[in-house]
């Protein structure tokens, strides 16, 4: 989302707040000087968790944290936090379902499924959440999954796959 206003004040207008280039050239045009209030923003960072599907079009507010699974609708504004396995969608977004029973969204948090290698996931039964998560669990514990390693997807990546 866009910049941060102050909703609870009798003007939302940057006249009030800030003086950045529009405000300055007003103030040396006029020879006037304008006195701003502290208004002093700083955005929230998002947080995305794993195996989230964001449809496209979808605007994130300030800060929100998405949780593991969940699903957000196309088109969506989300301005509140989305709890695990969660599908929301909407203006402002709102849940529409939980994707799984609380037993099942336990269990697949606790698998913790995407830390292990696809090659060693891909043979399980991911059709059947409640059995992949015990089967994660359990092939964990034998010592049978190997970690996922790979390095975090930056600008620089994207960029460099876009020019090519």
């Amino acid at each position: 989302m866009g910049a941060k206003h102050p909703l609870e004040w009798a003007s939302t207008s940057p006249v009030f707040y800030n003086q950045r280039l529009l405000m300055q050239t007003y103030s040396a045009d006029l020879e006037v000087q304008l006195n701003a209030a502290d208004f002093s923003y700083k955005p929230g960072n998002i947080s995305i968790g794993n195996d989230v599907w964001i449809g496209e079009k979808v605007t994130l507010g300030h800060g929100v944290t998405i949780g593991d699974g969940a699903v957000i609708a196309s088109n969506s504004v989300v301005t509140k936090d989305v709890p695990p396995y969660t599908v929301v969608g909407g203006l402002p977004a709102k849940k529409i379902r939980d994707r799984f029973e609380p037993e099942v969204v336990q269990a697949l948090q606790a698998s913790q499924w995407w830390q292990y290698a696809p090659e060693d996931l891909t043979h399980l039964d991911v059709a059947n959440p409640a059995i992949f998560a015990q089967q994660v669990i359990d092939q964990a514990a034998a010592g049978n999954l190997q970690p996922f390693q790979t390095q975090p997807l930056t600008a620089k990546h994207l960029a460099e796959h876009l020019q090519a």
